[in-house]
């Protein structure tokens, strides 16, 4: 029990290793692999990610729509003249 030392994460809310002690050998790399699964920054930019891409989507299926309908109204014109 005493190669073990209890890590304590920068950011400990919702971490579920954050009473887990790490032995000594693998300290800095556990600890970076706990900061890495504390760290929440990432999830923001992927939500928004995830929004502009449907965003994207909404606007090529509405512009392809449009652009069917014009296309007719102009060959409806077109015809008639």
């Amino acid at each position: 029990m005493n190669n073990l030392v209890p890590t304590t994460p920068k950011r400990s809310i919702g971490n579920p290793f954050y009473l887990v002690a790490a032995p000594k050998t693998e300290t800095r790399m556990y600890r970076l692999l706990l900061d890495l699964i504390g760290n929440r920054s990432g999830a923001t930019a992927i939500e928004y990610g995830l929004i502009a891409a449907l965003i994207a989507v909404a606007a090529v299926s509405v512009m392809t729509t449009v652009g069917h309908n014009l296309s007719t109204t102009f060959n409806t014109v077109a015809t008639k003249l």
